[in-house]
């Protein structure tokens, strides 16, 4: 069995080339680990969202930040704009995407020209979040800024918990990803699934930077791990994240 599971890692390697395969390998070692597979974790909450069809056909993306060829950031001491050029569109394209799936649209249909007016519409309104982020300014710092604007989740276990609950409601549920380390921008993806396995959750995602087109969500899903017993988490889609933050606003901008 242990030598039928190298020969199949050897070739997902291969047909899906080292960038892909990662979460593969992530995957199955973590399996390996919790001592289950995929056969026989037990599905606990499946929302019926799925990356190859309600997930976009294209890649998320930052816009550039440059007047006359002259970087912004580099005049704002590393500081980016949000307001005006998004890092990227991956709120947007998580939230926008959810919408679409609750009003019975595929989002792998819509063409990007089409689809962008409404991302970024939805990303622009939520640029004081991540200006806010950016800066750690405290909660209440202005009269915008209820929460989450400038609010650190209070831990990964009651943002899990709050994860659940939405998902049992049966909507997929955007969260947002940070790293503990600071040494990034944050990241958002898409919940649609869950299955746990003793203390072990496996939290299935729709990553905007991953779209269906380019990557086999049916061959190689990426999974985010949740970890009751210490309240840990891990996400890897290149970066490594280790904190979740439950969104808890609206496409507006405005509380939820």
């Amino acid at each position: 069995m242990r030598r039928l599971l190298i020969i199949v890692l050897i070739i997902a390697f291969l047909a899906l080339g080292p960038g892909h395969a990662r979460c593969a390998l992530d995957a199955a070692g973590d399996a390996s680990a919790a001592g289950v597979t995929g056969a026989t974790r037990a599905a606990i909450i499946d929302t019926g969202f799925r990356p190859d069809i309600d997930g976009f056909g294209f890649a998320n993306f930052g816009d550039p930040e440059a007047i006359g060829g002259l970087g912004l950031g580099a005049l704002a001491g590393g500081f980016h704009d949000e307001i005006f050029c998004h890092t990227g569109h991956c709120f947007g394209m998580a939230r926008a995407s959810v919408a679409n799936f609750e009003a019975g649209r595929a989002s792998i249909r819509i063409p990007e020209r089409d689809a962008m007016p409404e991302i970024d519409r939805i990303q622009t309104g939520q640029s004081f979040y991540y200006i806010a982020d950016f800066f750690r300014f405290p909660p209440g710092w202005l009269p915008l800024s209820g929460p989450p604007l400038g609010g650190k989740a209070p831990d990964c276990t009651t943002e899990y918990m709050g994860l659940l609950g939405q998902l049992s409601a049966g909507k997929p549920a955007v969260i947002g990803l940070y790293a503990s380390r600071g040494d990034g921008p944050g990241h958002a993806v898409v919940v649609y699934k869950v299955e746990r396995d003793g203390d072990r959750s496996y939290i299935y995602v729709y990553d905007p930077n991953l779209p269906a087109t380019l990557h086999d969500y049916a061959v190689c899903p990426m999974i985010a791990v949740f970890d009751a017993a210490d309240g840990s988490f891990l996400y890897d889609d290149g970066h490594r994240f280790d904190e979740l933050k439950l969104d808890d606003v609206d496409g507006a901008g405005e509380d939820a």
